[in-house]
């Protein structure tokens, strides 16, 4: 995982190219003109900071710089941006064959009914759908039988898998996982110390295995894991690690700082209040997640990303800015204008010289919070500090924000929490909670 950012062009404005005209100045300026959007990745090297760019335009994705070609094995050229094509060696994109693409193209589902689609999730090379009535759908390559359909073979378009009403689904790199509307039932399939699971298995009480089922086998079926209650399912795409939450407690399995690893279920003893607080207990380097059903690892505390996120936010021997509410939160402005659009306004005209901001509106803790989303993409959201949020996502005008507390409410929302979150899904006109 790396520091990063996004300038995106919409109808009716266009991108500040003269933030990066040190950065692309041997790049052709007519094809800079047809650039709808700019990823950046920051890297530190030997004390430096460096930076890749993802470019996108109306057609294509390109990438530019030494590293990022390199990582995508591509030759980097200083005055021509690289263009990538998507992998679909497996059929992973749902497009029923096994040709790469390198622009989007439209899925096609059996069952139109099922078309309206809630969530999304990949393996290595396999993906799921799971749609607003409750059936999942899987394609790609189906090793080890993480596509739950019984067998191992290879599906290049979206194949129904035999269940319904689910609330979730999750997969790790090998592994996948569906939790049932009423909570009362979650599944696993997939592989298990390199064997294979290619049907839902369900987990039970003795130890070993990264699906948590007790043993080492794999699984092409779905198989019932006996945890009652889960609200939510989270897995990591870099290990074979799982976590759920049943309300109360978090449970943890799959390879850990333990040995031998767990292949069961294990009740971590600790309260925790996240599931990034929770990976602390069993991973030897923290996990941390945006508020999805997969949670990000971001490497080794050693490793030039982490470092690179340490030193771009509140760092106290680089900065050109605080923010002072109870406690000085420091950044540089440069960043904060390339990711986004309520800094670049701020910092610009009068406020361009201005070495300090007051905030009145917020309390620290909430601003911190999303001044840290901001350098690493990843924010925690409790029932503490979510009104603070979601009117912080509304003023700033950072979508991102107000998508990550309209999860947070749907997967919180219930009886007890309705006094709490129905005003704010009123005030804030949250279209997707009205019925």
């Amino acid at each position: 995982m790396f520091s990063s950012s996004t300038m995106a062009r919409s109808p009716i404005e266009s991108i500040d190219f003269k933030l990066f005209q040190d950065d692309f100045k041997n790049i052709d300026q007519k094809f800079l003109q047809s650039v709808v959007s700019i990823f950046i990745i920051f890297n530190y090297e030997k004390s430096k900071l460096k930076k890749e760019f993802l470019m996108m335009t109306e057609k294509a994705t390109y990438a530019y710089g030494e590293e990022i070609c390199s990582w995508l094995s591509l030759k980097h050229d200083m005055t021509k941006p690289q263009r990538i094509s998507l992998f679909n060696d497996f059929g992973q994109l749902g497009l029923g064959d096994e040709e790469d693409r390198d622009i989007p193209y439209l899925v096609a589902f059996s069952d139109p009914d099922s078309t309206r689609i809630k969530n999304i999730v990949a393996g290595e090379d396999y993906s799921l759908f799971l749609f607003k009535n409750g059936q999942v759908c899987g394609c790609g390559s189906n090793y080890n039988g993480v596509l739950g359909l019984g067998d191992t073979e290879i599906r290049s378009t979206p194949t129904k898998i035999p269940i319904e009403n689910v609330k979730q689904i999750a997969c790790s790199k090998f592994d996948s996982f569906l939790l049932a509307n009423d909570g009362s039932s979650y599944y696993a399939w997939g592989k298990a110390k390199y064997r294979k699971w290619s049907s839902p298995k369900r987990f039970d009480d003795h130890p070993t295995g990264e699906l948590g089922l007790g043993d080492e086998n794999n699984r092409s079926i779905l198989t019932k894991i006996p945890i009652e209650n889960v609200q939510q399912i989270a897995c990591s795409i870099f290990n074979s690690f799982s976590l759920v939450y049943d309300g109360s407690s978090y449970y943890a399995w799959g390879e850990t700082k333990h040995d031998p690893n767990w292949s069961s279920p294990r009740k971590l003893n600790d309260s925790h209040s996240s599931f990034a607080y929770a990976s602390v207990q069993v991973l030897d380097s923290p996990l941390t997640f945006g508020l999805t059903s997969t949670i990000y690892e971001f490497g080794s505390h050693d490793s030039l990303s982490y470092k690179s996120i340490l030193r771009l936010f509140d760092n106290q021997d680089n900065y050109d800015v605080k923010f002072k509410i109870d406690n000085d939160i420091k950044s540089g402005k440069f960043y904060l204008k390339s990711v986004s659009k309520y800094y670049r306004r701020m910092f610009s005209g009068n406020w361009s010289e201005n070495d300090q901001v007051i905030i009145n509106d917020y309390s620290y803790e909430a601003y911190y919070a999303y001044i840290r989303m901001l350098h690493t993409g990843k924010i925690h959201i409790n029932r503490q500090n979510i009104t603070e949020l979601v009117d912080l996502a509304n003023c700033y005008g950072d979508e991102r924000l107000m998508e990550y507390c309209q999860t947070f409410i749907r997967s919180d929302l219930n009886a007890q929490t309705m006094t709490t979150h129905l005003p704010l899904i009123i005030k804030y006109k949250m279209k997707e909670f009205v019925l």
